[in-house]
C-alpha cells in the first residue's frame, strides 16, 4: 500500500469515526423539551428559574411498529399514581396514536415518532392504540 493509499485510507477511517460519534452523540427527538404535542404538562418540564433539584425523567418505553403491529407483541407499563409516563412509538406506516383514559393522541410517521410525556395521575387500566390498524400496542397499569 502506498504513502497516497494509505492517509486516504485513515481519512475515511477518521470520517467514519466522527459520523458515528455525531450519530450516537446527538439530541433525540423524545426530549421532554421537544415540540410533542401532549395535554398535560409537568412541573418538571415548565421554564421557570428555582433553586429545586431537577426531577430526570424515567426512559421511554420505546414500542415499534411494523405493519400496525407492535414488534414483540403488546407491551405492559406499570407504574405507581404520580409517577412520569414517557412512550415513544416509531412505525413504518403514518399514523395516529393514542393514549386512552389521558385523551393524548399524536400523529406517527416513518419520519417523526411518537412521544408522549406524562404523568400518570388517574389509577386505572388504560390502553395505547394505534389507530391506523385498531391494534392496542401497549397497556398501562397505574396502581395506588
Amino acid at each position: 500500500m502506498n504513502r497516497n493509499s494509505r492517509t486516504l485510507a485513515l481519512v475515511a477511517a477518521a470520517a467514519a469515526v466522527a459520523i458515528t460519534g455525531f450519530l450516537v452523540l446527538r439530541p433525540s427527538d423524545d426530549s421532554p423539551s421537544s415540540s410533542s404535542a401532549t395535554t398535560t404538562t409537568s412541573a418538571s418540564s415548565s421554564a421557570t428559574t428555582t433553586s429545586e433539584t431537577p426531577t430526570t425523567l424515567p426512559d421511554a418505553t420505546v414500542i415499534h411498529l411494523v405493519g400496525g403491529q407492535p414488534v414483540g407483541g403488546k407491551q405492559k407499563i406499570s407504574v405507581k399514581k404520580g409517577d412520569t409516563i414517557r412512550i415513544k412509538v416509531t412505525t413504518d406506516e403514518a399514523g395516529e396514536i393514542h393514549v386512552h383514559g389521558f385523551d393524548l393522541e399524536q400523529e406517527a410517521t416513518p419520519s417523526k415518532p411518537a412521544s408522549f410525556t406524562f404523568k400518570a395521575n388517574i389509577e386505572g387500566r388504560f390502553e395505547v392504540e394505534s389507530h391506523a390498524s385498531n391494534a392496542q400496542i401497549a397497556e398501562i397499569s397505574v396502581n395506588p
